[in-house]
């Protein structure tokens, strides 16, 4: 048990080094990229400030969703298959909201293209981490995880399996720890809108626009 609880310390370790350099490189992008949207407006509706609402929204949900997750899984994934709420719709419940973040993210960028590359790159991130993760519960939790495995999508939910526990141990810290973490997807709306501003004034320059 030690030794799987270790080797998944250290896949989660790999995983948070290569969101910080995805994020670093994003970012660097993003310096030089500009809406295409940017002075289209039909019907009097600016389609940047409306692909910008509609990834506020889904960072909104993303943020609520991993606090949901954690509610379930919070300091247990290694001990304890679980197996209720989110996780019994999909394996990686924390997974699939953090890549919906990173599609709001990409979209204070007033750009859906943003968006999207940002959730490919996110997605493509997390999957080769819960395949590792799943090598480490298979091993742990033997036969009760190849049955889980079998019976629940590794990412896309299926609601008709939905589960409610009767009772659940809740670990505050956890939920700060997440809470803290979702913070960081709301700050991609004041620094992008900053972006723009040094961008209006001639500070950054445009290498190209983003529809």
């Amino acid at each position: 048990m030690l030794a799987a609880r270790i080797d998944l310390g250290r896949v989660q370790k790999i995983r948070i080094a290569a969101f910080w350099l995805i994020a670093v490189m994003l970012g660097l992008m993003l310096l030089f990229v500009r809406s295409g949207w940017e002075d289209t407006a039909p019907f009097g509706l600016g389609i940047e400030d409306a692909i910008e609402l509609l990834g506020l929204g889904l960072i909104g949900i993303a943020v609520t969703g991993r606090l949901w997750a954690t509610l379930y899984v919070g300091g247990r994934k290694s001990i304890q298959l679980v197996q209720d709420g989110p996780y019994s719709v999909t394996r990686n419940p924390l997974y699939v909201f953090s890549t919906i973040g990173a599609f709001g993210v990409g979209m204070q960028a007033g750009s859906l293209l943003v968006g999207a590359l940002a959730a490919l790159i996110t997605a493509l991130v997390l999957t080769v981490t819960a395949r590792q993760e799943a090598g480490f519960l298979r091993a742990r939790f033997g036969a009760e995880f190849e049955e889980y495995e079998k019976r629940v999508p590794m990412f896309f939910p299926r609601p008709s399996l939905y589960v409610e526990p009767e009772t659940l141990q809740i670990l505050p810290r956890r939920l700060y720890s997440t809470l803290f973490d979702g913070a960081f997807f709301f700050l991609a709306f004041p620094l992008l809108e900053l972006v723009e501003v040094f961008q209006e004034h001639d500070l950054l320059p445009v290498f190209f626009n983003a529809y």
